[in-house]
């Protein structure tokens, strides 16, 4: 199972994107189902042997709806209705859209198979890891954050570090 795994993390997969790894079992908030997974910084790999074909063994986790659970009634995470601006993807599955660097980073990166519909819409928020101010949007399957300290260069938008934020949350993570 673990070289089911070590497939998404090829070279051509860009292993940067999602940061280092461990591996455990656990259930699966989503279904309830115990799964082999292995956890990066921005994600973490499940193992569905249920699934017949090989392109669809390995998921992508969660990770966007399982830390944002408990804030879906704040004004961010609730859904509106298809906005009449141009240059915006609406997306009617969850009532957000996407738009500028954000969009134009989903796009590019694998889009909706590898981050999932919007939960959000953009908005400012204290990041844990450093504790400074960014505009983020949340994912199914990660946050979004424009780093302006960064503009113009490759790291102007990041992935957030949810593995990490759910390993700590679980205790697995100092």
């Amino acid at each position: 199972m673990r070289s089911r795994l070590r497939t998404r993390d090829r070279p051509d997969d860009q292993p940067a994107l999602h940061g280092l790894s461990a591996a455990f079992r656990e259930i699966n908030a989503a279904d309830g189902r115990a799964y082999l997974t292995q956890y990066f910084e921005r994600a973490r790999f499940e193992y569905h042997p249920e699934n017949r074909a090989p392109q669809y063994q390995v998921l992508l986790g969660l990770l966007g709806n399982e830390r944002t659970v408990e804030r879906r009634g704040e004004g961010p995470f609730l859904p509106k209705a298809a906005p009449s601006g141009t240059g915006e993807r609406f997306f009617p599955e969850t009532g957000h859209a996407i738009r500028n660097s954000f969009r134009a980073y989903w796009e590019r990166n694998g889009g909706l198979a590898v981050y999932g519909y919007p939960i959000s819409d953009e908005f400012t928020e204290t990041n844990p890891e450093d504790g400074q101010p960014y505009v983020v949007q949340y994912f199914e399957r990660n946050r979004f954050e424009y780093h302006p300290e960064h503009v113009g260069t490759a790291y102007e938008l990041l992935l957030g570090l949810l593995g990490n934020d759910l390993l700590r949350a679980k205790g697995w993570l100092a």
